[in-house]
């Protein structure tokens, strides 16, 4: 029959379970009165997610879901032998469940009023991503099959930012960067060797952001406020380089008791 067109699908349906968090926190400030510098420490629990999920698809690696031959002959659901030939099979549905645990959070900041109307803040915030872990993994491993211990890195998050209060306006004015690095560090694979085929992810640019920001408060009582961010990183993964670049607008509208 010619040439042959293998096309094989698998398809997940994850459903994340809400789940409470914590963060506890101390202050200091100078001085008492009026203060003008702020310092703080914050640690925050890692939160656990249930996840529940659903899989489709045909469990024999040789199995596809459609086969197209070059005289336009189209078979489905089939299983290639050692010989060549096709077996039909049936598509697999499974389901489960497993339990991701994040990974504690601390954080360290400090602001001040530089002159007045001018407030000036930077924070440190560190995940021991090694730390993360799956409990109730399902039995095929199909979702909750990574190594947080070998694939992926401890982070740290810097903030800057800047506010400004317009004098004799009711209008703040703000501007900020921040670093979120991906903690992904490879191979996609942990049971193999690191190899061309199995590389690791190598961050030439960690993810950044920069913000801009304004807010309007109305009669006393209603705050407007609108931020933009834009954002970029880079990596190589083996043969693949990527450039990822999102930009993003958040309006809000809150009410003062």
């Amino acid at each position: 029959m010619g040439e042959r067109i293998f096309e094989a699908q698998e398809t997940f349906s994850d459903e994340f379970k809400s789940v409470p968090s914590g963060t506890l926190g101390a202050m200091i400030r100078f001085p008492r009165d009026d203060p003008r510098f702020r310092g703080g420490i914050t640690l925050s629990t890692g939160p656990t997610h249930k996840i529940e999920y659903t899989f489709r698809g045909i469990p024999d690696e040789s199995g596809f879901n459609r086969v197209e031959y070059d005289d336009g002959t189209l078979v489905r659901d089939v299983v290639i032998e050692e010989d060549g030939s096709l077996t039909p099979t049936a598509l697999e549905e499974s389901s489960g469940s497993y339990k991701l645990e994040l990974p504690m959070e601390f954080g360290i900041g400090v602001s001040a009023i530089a002159v007045p109307g001018l407030l000036l803040a930077a924070s440190a915030h560190i995940a021991e991503w090694k730390q993360a872990e799956y409990s109730g993994a399902d039995e095929g491993e199909l979702r909750a099959s990574a190594s947080f211990e070998s694939q992926y890195d401890d982070k740290v998050r810097y903030h800057l930012g800047a506010e400004w209060q317009v004098p004799e306006v009711a209008v703040d004015l703000r501007a900020g960067f921040y670093t979120d690095p991906l903690p992904f560090a490879g191979p996609r694979d942990p049971d193999r060797a690191v190899s061309e085929d199995n590389p690791l992810v190598v961050m030439t640019q960690d993810r950044y952001f920069i913000t801009l920001g304004a807010g309007v408060l109305v009669e006393d009582a209603v705050q407007l406020d609108a931020a933009w961010t834009r954002g970029t990183f880079e990596r190589v993964e083996g043969q693949l380089k990527e450039e990822n670049t999102s930009t993003r607008l958040f309006m809000g509208l809150s009410y003062r008791f």
